[in-house]
């Protein structure tokens, strides 16, 4: 296993596809649509990762 930090377009792709799958699986557990759902997961995201890839003590898995 290595341990690396992300580059920002590494961080820019790995957001577009995990807001992406986030909002499927809302769509599917809880019956949002799709612009609820998106909506959600932007929201979500911004809460968990204010400054994006400089957010303080965030460590990303991809």
């Amino acid at each position: 296993m290595k341990l690396a930090a992300m580059t920002q377009d590494e961080f820019d792709l790995w957001l577009v596809r995990s807001r992406k799958g986030y909002a499927e699986d809302k769509m599917k557990a809880n019956g949002y649509t799709e612009k609820e759902a998106a909506e959600i997961a932007q929201r979500d995201f911004h809460r968990l990762l204010p400054e994006g890839i400089k957010s303080k003590d965030s460590f990303l898995i991809w």
